[in-house]
């Protein structure tokens, strides 16, 4: 949360000192986005509503727009059934206002260096991120949402498969990866390029004589992340 000199009329003649607020890692507001429509049964493969080619993909809006006085940058899961609603769209970022919706104040602000949501946004722009959403029978979801590296030309639609192995790892022998990029981003995972397919196994820890699953363990050539 910071405080900054806007312009707050459309000829941007006045400014005003308003309170600029954001989330720190915008990306886990897709995952339980995703996560609850899977849970709640209202999830939507995208060959249902876009392109043959792009079946098996889940799509992310982002928007930038006045409400009221304030200008939110939210974000919303097409691939939920009946999900463009108020309800269904999160905020990752706002300018509490009266404020000027002009290119100026956005870069101050929204795409200022240090602030996570402009690169999170040119991420979903330029299609640079995966998403892994692992659904049990007993209706529970865990979504990881991830930059391979190294990376594809912007809007190159890169499809990776997955496999899911069998055997499960313990939590105590598991270094979890951080759910931020050393910039503070969205986490990456190194996949090299011709990579078709992974393998996921899950992570688990022993509570009450039952194995729970807390993380999932990627592969490429070899273990390239852990995740909760």
């Amino acid at each position: 949360m910071t405080k900054h000199e806007l312009f707050v009329n459309k000829d941007s003649s006045q400014k005003k000192l308003l309170l600029f607020m954001w989330l720190e890692e915008p990306h886990q507001i897709t995952e339980q986005a995703v996560e609850r429509s899977m849970e709640d049964g209202s999830f939507q493969d995208s060959k249902e509503f876009a392109n043959a080619k792009y079946g098996g993909c889940f799509f992310v809006t982002g928007n930038i727009d006045k409400g009221g006085d304030d200008m939110v940058v939210s974000i919303r899961n097409m691939n939920r059934e009946g999900g463009n609603s108020m309800m269904h769209t999160y905020p990752i970022a706002s300018i509490g206002g009266p404020v000027s919706e002009c290119y100026k104040n956005k870069a101050d602000t929204i795409f200022a260096p240090g602030c996570p949501t402009g690169p999170f946004l040119q991420g979903l722009v330029d299609d640079a991120y995966q998403m892994l959403a692992i659904h049990t029978p007993h209706n529970e979801c865990r979504s990881i949402l991830f930059k391979p590296t190294p990376g594809e030309a912007p809007c190159t639609r890169r499809k990776i498969g997955v496999e899911m192995l069998p055997d499960s790892m313990d939590e105590s022998k598991v270094n979890f990866d951080s759910s931020v990029s050393e910039s503070g981003g969205v986490p990456e995972v190194p996949i090299p390029h011709g990579t078709e397919s992974i393998s996921v196994r899950l992570i688990v820890s022993r509570r009450k004589g039952v194995d729970v699953a807390v993380g999932a363990q990627l592969i490429a050539d070899s273990p390239c992340a852990a995740s909760r």
